[in-house]
């Protein structure tokens, strides 16, 4: 994967910002963007939706809308930003939703993808006669591997599905949803052999509109081998269901916009326990902060002699390190430090030991800094 570049310019205008912040360079994430439409190519009926579990943030979802994406939803919260970042599609497949949840997704005209029978069950006062999704379970067998997607909980296995639920009340499965961590070639291989099966064979599955095949493609975007052999099986299979109507979806969410977001935090204490290490607590937590992803100094303030430092969260908990005897300009108090990979996972995740305040989110495009006018940042 080649990385979009980013300008000297970019970072002396964030570090402007009052920390902790995350700035999203919406520039980055349209680089992103067309990367991905182009590896799409010219298949008809593939499309792409981006999963809000990665990033909530309503200006960095209103800015996917424009791109002509699609949202993947898995709570209220989500849901909600969705809606008001108008999207034209919305995809919704919460484990946790109950029959309150579901009346207030057809209530939008939605389809709601179901994860357990229990589900469909409580919800036929609503969904009775009208069009729904399933979430499915793909059967692994486990002698051979151990697949994710056999010790998953989530779905519905077709093949112990009492058939008449769906019969006797006239639901037409019209979606189906199949998600497999982060995908390997062969799991893949296996998952869409099996989707090809049930298309054709399984009498419920023959008003199948949307096939969406989840995310999880960050890891191939760095074997240059596994992501040419994924793309070629993901295109086959888009035109083999193409003939009936059927629509193909990918939902990345890591991949989209981890690398546009960048932490700005500062220096609370600077402390030079040798010639040649520095030890620095931030105003910011990496433990309340990274959790599912990795970061690392790109650019700091201080215009001093490189030594190795030491980069600490506030907390008092022990292993709350940003970076380990890592060579920067000597770090004052008072100084800023740019992190990396803050798109994703992120605010979406952070937790909130001792209440340390997360960072405010912050919108950069086209040169352009902005906390809310523009495109009604919001942090919920």
């Amino acid at each position: 994967m080649k990385y979009p570049k980013v300008n000297k310019d970019f970072f002396e205008d964030i570090l402007k910002v009052e920390t902790p912040a995350i700035v999203y360079n919406l520039n980055i994430l349209d680089e992103i963007v067309a990367m991905l439409e182009r590896d799409i190519g010219f298949c008809s009926n593939l499309f792409l939706s981006f999963s809000l579990k990665a990033n909530r943030n309503v200006g960095i979802n209103k800015f996917l809308a424009t791109k002509g994406l699609g949202a993947d939803v898995a709570s209220m919260e989500e849901l909600k930003v969705a809606i008001k970042s108008n999207y034209r599609n919305i995809y919704c497949h919460a484990p946790g939703f109950g029959k309150k949840e579901i009346e207030y997704v057809y209530n939008h005209n939605l389809i709601f993808d179901f994860n357990t029978l229990s589900q469909v069950v409580q919800s036929l006062e609503t969904i009775r006669g009208k069009y729904i999704g399933l979430r499915v379970k793909v059967p692994f067998d486990t002698s051979k591997s151990e697949s994710y997607c056999e010790l998953s909980r989530f779905g519905i296995d077709l093949q112990k599905c009492p058939k008449e639920v769906f019969y006797e009340n006239n639901l037409v499965i019209s979606h189906i949803h199949v998600h497999t961590g982060e995908k390997n070639i062969e799991d893949f291989e296996h998952t869409l052999d099996f989707l090809k099966s049930e298309l054709e064979h399984n009498t419920l599955l023959k008003n199948t509109e949307v096939v969406n095949l989840g995310g999880g493609i960050t890891r191939l975007y760095l074997e240059e081998k596994e992501l040419e052999t994924f793309w070629g099986m993901v295109k086959k299979f888009a035109e083999d269901v193409k003939k009936r109507g059927i629509k193909v979806i990918l939902e990345p969410g890591m991949l989209l916009t981890m690398i546009s977001g960048f932490l700005i935090t500062q220096v609370v204490t600077s402390d030079l326990i040798t010639e040649n290490l520095n030890n620095v607590i931030m105003d910011s937590s990496r433990f309340n902060l990274f959790q599912w992803g990795n970061t690392r100094p790109l650019y700091t303030t201080s215009k001093n002699i490189s030594v190795k430092h030491n980069v600490f969260g506030p907390s008092c908990y022990e292993n709350d390190i940003f970076a380990k005897k890592t060579p920067l300009p000597r770090l004052e108090v008072g100084d800023k430090l740019v992190l990396s990979s803050a798109g994703a996972y992120v605010v979406s995740m952070q937790r909130t030991l001792h209440g340390i305040q997360g960072p405010k989110e912050y919108i950069y495009y086209n040169n352009y800094l902005d906390q809310g006018d523009k495109y009604e940042l919001s942090r919920n």
